[in-house]
C-alpha cells in the first residue's frame, strides 16, 4: 500500500486546482497515506533533490542521452526540411504542360531521403532511451534491494513488509 505521495501542479493558474489538490490531499489522508507539497510546481521538483538523485543513476549513460538528443535533433531538422523540400518541388511547375521533371524529382528523392533519415533516427532515438531507461531503474531497484539486504534484522522484524517496500517506492 501507498505510504507516501507528492502533490504538484504545473504551477500555473487554472480554475479549480486548488480545489483538485485539496480532494487529492483530503483522500490521500483518509487513507493514512502522507502526503507532500511540492512548492513552484515542476521548477520545484527540479529544484529539489529528486532530480539530483535520478541523474546520480543517469550519469553511467551519459554518451547514450547525448547520442539520444543528438538523433533527436536529426529528426527535428529532417521533419522541418521535408516541407521545404516538398515547396520547392511544387515551385518546379511553371504552367500546365510546363513541368521541369528532372529537377522535381532531384526535390523529391531528397524528401525520401529526408524522411528515411528522420524515421531512422528516431527508431534509434527510442531504442537508446529504452535501454537508459531499462539500466537506470533496474541500477535503482538494485541499490534499494543491496540497502534492504543491510538492514539489521531487528529493522525488519519491527517493520511490516510492506511499509519497507513502500518506502522503497
Amino acid at each position: 500500500m501507498l505510504k507516501r505521495i507528492g502533490v504538484l501542479t504545473s504551477g500555473g493558474d487554472a480554475p479549480g486546482m486548488n480545489a483538485c489538490v485539496r480532494a487529492v490531499v483530503r483522500t490521500a489522508l483518509h487513507h493514512g497515506v502522507e502526503c507532500y507539497g511540492i512548492r513552484r510546481g515542476y521548477n520545484g521538483l527540479i529544484s529539489g533533490d529528486i532530480l539530483r538523485k535520478v541523474l546520480r543513476y543517469i550519469r553511467p549513460y551519459w554518451l547514450g542521452l547525448i547520442g539520444s538528443l543528438v538523433l533527436a535533433t536529426v529528426y527535428v531538422v529532417m521533419s522541418l526540411y521535408i516541407p521545404i523540400l516538398v515547396g520547392n518541388a511544387i515551385d518546379c511547375i511553371i504552367d500546365m504542360g510546363m513541368v521541369d521533371f528532372p529537377t522535381m524529382g532531384k526535390y523529391l528523392r531528397s524528401v525520401i531521403l529526408c524522411a528515411v533519415t528522420a524515421g531512422l533516427s528516431q527508431w534509434a532515438m527510442s531504442e537508446i532511451n529504452n535501454r537508459i531507461t531499462y539500466q537506470t531503474s533496474r541500477d535503482i531497484r538494485n541499490a534499494a534491494f543491496n540497502h534492504i539486504q543491510n538492514l539489521p534484522l531487528s529493522y525488519l522484524d519491527r517493520n511490516p513488509q510492506g511499509e519497507i517496500v513502500s518506502r522503497v517506492i
